[in-house]
């Protein structure tokens, strides 16, 4: 009777470990953006103005049946619904955007551009400011 012995198994490649590193300082990364994320003071305003003006769009909406048109947002809103127009912390008014269905409020960022991260990040009341 001959004895048979498993094989050794092969150890972890370096494609692995290679893979599981990268995912690792990803996962890293990604929440230590997200930390300096949510201590940003430009986010906490944001997130203010944001709740504020999604607040008055409802309010409008329930007096109303409908969201305002987008060229008269301010008019229909001020004084009654919000006090004023308010600004991002850039100076700029937030963009107000209506389908009809739901509205879109946003700021484009620090840079005023559509897309990017950190200071230059767009934001809208979809992304985690409105509860």
């Amino acid at each position: 009777m001959s004895e048979q012995s498993n094989p050794p198994r092969p150890a972890p490649t370096k494609l692995f470990l290679g893979i599981a590193v990268a995912v690792a300082l990803a996962v890293t990364m990604v929440t230590a953006a997200f930390r300096l994320h949510r201590q940003d003071p430009s986010w906490a305003r944001i997130h203010d103005d944001l709740i504020l003006l999604n607040s008055a769009l409802e309010k409008y909406h329930a007096d109303h049946g409908v969201y305002p048109d987008e060229g008269s947002m301010w008019e229909v809103l001020v004084p009654k619904y919000v006090p004023s127009v308010p600004v991002d912390p850039w100076g700029r008014e937030y963009i107000y955007e209506n389908n009809g269905n739901k509205p879109l409020l946003l700021t484009f960022g620090q840079d005023g551009e559509r897309g990017g991260t950190g200071a230059e990040q767009d934001h809208h009341q979809f992304d985690g400011h409105v509860r």
